[in-house]
C-alpha cells in the first residue's frame, strides 16, 4: 500500500498552522518535535511510532515546515 493511496482518505480541513483538538496527541507531537530538535529525526520518529501516532501524521510533522508556536497548554476545564 502506498502512502499516496492512504493520504487520500485523510482530509485536513485547515492549512498549517492548524489547531490540534486532541490534547494528548498534540502533546505527543510537541514532544516528538522537541526530540527531533535535540536528538534527531530517527529518534523522534521512533518515539511517535511507539506512542501510536499514525505514520501519515508523523511524516507530515517531521518533514514539513514547522509550526512556529507549540500547542498551548490546556486546563482541565478547557477540554471539550
Amino acid at each position: 500500500m502506498s502512502i499516496t493511496s492512504n493520504t487520500a482518505a485523510f482530509h485536513y480541513p485547515c492549512a498549517m498552522p492548524c489547531a490540534r483538538n486532541d490534547v494528548l496527541t498534540a502533546q505527543k507531537i510537541d514532544v516528538g518535535l522537541i526530540f527531533q530538535a535535540m536528538l534527531g529525526t530517527i529518534f523522534a520518529a521512533e518515539y511517535l511510532r511507539q506512542n501510536g501516532i499514525p505514520l501519515e501524521t508523523a511524516l507530515r510533522v517531521l518533514t514539513l515546515s514547522r509550526r512556529t508556536n507549540p500547542t498551548p497548554p490546556k486546563m482541565i476545564n478547557d477540554w471539550k
